[in-house]
């Protein structure tokens, strides 16, 4: 029985990458999950030309021991690869929706579909999947097909449906959004219309006046003339 020592308990204390090299080789733990320092000071487990940011699982976490904010980024197919260590500048500009959420106390899968949630999955493709890293319905359906090749027969079907889904639910965004812009605007034009019905009772309201102005003014004027007289 192997041992993935990728695996930690969130907040716990890293060992340093010497320790789990020799660990991993007394244990015989693949070389995948050997850790070594990143250029940012932390922890990377696996190998650091494994797949593209898109497809991977990020989430900000408070590390209780270091008292500081920590980034964890896992990759679908590899188990062992894991990126563990503070945050960065850069990270908070590259994942900036997912730092504010952090910062919000927010799940910072908001706008996702977590996979527990699906319910056209069944439970035992859920924790496969889960096991492989993938954790909501946008993972899946992003998922490549060299990254089909580590994830084992039946995915690539799912991965098609969740696609279909995701499609499906882009569909009734858009419909819902523009429902939504009809109603304004519609809403926009009755508070025209109303605005000029008032404009043209004002209208009709002052023309009224000088209308019965204008024959007063001739009365007056004609009863001058014939006091003259």
């Amino acid at each position: 029985m192997q041992t993935d020592l990728s695996v930690q308990p969130e907040g716990s204390v890293l060992a340093d990458p010497g320790q789990i090299e020799q660990a991993a080789a007394m244990m015989n733990v693949p070389v995948q999950a050997q850790a070594r320092r990143d250029s940012k000071g932390g922890l990377i487990y696996g190998d650091p030309d494994h797949g593209g940011q898109d497809e991977a699982f990020v989430e900000f976490y408070r590390n209780p021991v270091a008292d500081a904010d920590y980034i964890r980024k896992e990759f679908p197919g590899d188990r062992f690869f894991k990126v563990d260590r503070p945050v960065t500048e850069e990270d908070k500009l590259e994942y900036a929706r997912k730092w504010a959420l952090y910062q919000q106390s927010e799940d910072q899968t908001k706008g996702q579909t977590r996979l527990r949630n699906v319910t056209w999955l069944d439970e035992a493709m859920k924790a496969r999947l889960a096991e492989k890293r993938v954790f909501t319905l946008e993972q899946l359906a992003g998922l490549t097909d060299t990254h089909l090749d580590h994830l084992g027969p039946g995915v690539a079907k799912v991965r098609d449906k969740a696609r279909g889904a995701l499609a499906r639910q882009q569909q009734f965004d858009q419909k819902d959004a523009m429902v939504e812009r009809i109603t304004a605007l519609e809403g926009q034009n009755e508070s025209v219309l109303a605005e000029n019905a008032k404009l043209q009772e004002t209208v009709k309201a002052l023309m009224a006046r000088v209308e019965g102005q204008a024959p007063a003014t001739k009365a007056k004027g004609t009863a001058k003339d014939d006091g003259k007289a």
